[in-house]
């Protein structure tokens, strides 16, 4: 049994005829007679029976033709790998992602970007704060998409996009004038993500002192803030959208605004992938 008796079986069974599958396969009636034979030959029974003009398939042989279209599915997935990695495809991209970039606006490209290469392995790493940096100046990743906090002569940045983060907590926290005094908020504990080096720069202001909770995202930070358990800048389109959520309008905490760009180590060869994803997400 070999993949082309598949195919010649598969093509039968398709277009309903030996004549028209020698057609489309491009050879002599025999020789597709020929190969069906030797498969049902291998299999011990008929795949079709010949007791009406046009071959229809048994019991037995529709069974087999949904086994047989998932093996050369199988084989056809296994060559556009090959030729993948032979035109120089890497295996695998890496990509760093802040926890603080709107996925919506960036998954959808890169998903875009590589379907072109289907022998890729694509792991997405979510981090915080400078973790994407460090990603790329450790090895870790490829690609990275982080707030440039710290530039650096190793990294390599392309501007995406801004996000303005304002302070904000729960309106059950403030009084009925819907304000907060310094005072009172530092009784409130500040929801700050970290990063995994202790070394990294925070990069956003808050208060010199008071209670602080460190989280290991953005999104465990917002869901904190809407429950009431602290305050923290969220992105200004979820202020908005929060009927919850009310601004702090304090002079020592104002908004934000966080460019997030895409950044790769400088002079790193990039695969063709991870050109591609570059290319769409610029």
């Amino acid at each position: 049994m070999n993949l082309d008796q598949l195919l010649v079986f598969k093509t039968i069974a398709d277009k309903g005829t030996l004549r028209a599958a020698a057609e489309i396969l491009g050879r002599t009636q025999p020789a597709i007679s020929a190969a069906l034979k030797q498969l049902e030959s291998h299999l011990t029974f008929e795949l079709f029976s010949r007791e009406t003009y046009r071959p229809t398939l048994t019991p037995r042989g529709q069974r087999m033709l949904e086994s047989t279209r998932a093996v050369l599915e199988s084989a056809q997935y296994w060559q556009e790998v090959a030729d993948d990695l032979r035109g120089g495809c890497e295996p695998e991209l890496v990509i760093s992602i802040d926890s603080a970039t709107p996925l919506e606006l960036v998954i959808p490209k890169i998903k875009m970007a590589t379907d072109l290469f289907p022998s890729l392995r694509l792991d997405l790493r979510f981090g915080v704060v400078t973790q994407g940096t460090d990603d790329l100046l450790a090895g870790r990743a490829h690609l990275a998409i982080a707030p440039i906090l710290v530039p650096h002569e190793e990294i390599e940045h392309r501007p995406l996009m801004r996000r303005r983060l304002v302070p904000c907590l729960h309106r059950k926290l403030v009084g009925e004038s819907g304000e907060i005094s310094t005072a009172e908020l530092r009784k409130v504990p500040n929801i700050v993500v970290g990063s995994g080096n202790p070394s990294s720069p925070i990069g956003v202001p808050g208060l010199r002192d008071g209670r602080k909770i460190y989280v290991s995202n953005h999104a465990v930070k917002e869901q904190m803030i809407a429950l009431g358990l602290g305050w923290g800048r969220v992105p200004e389109d979820t202020l908005n959208h929060s009927q919850d959520l009310v601004p702090i309008r304090l002079r020592d905490l104002p908004p934000v605004d966080l460019e997030i760009a895409l950044a790769w180590k400088r002079g790193a060869a990039l695969g063709p992938a991870a050109r591609s994803v570059r290319d769409t997400l610029i």
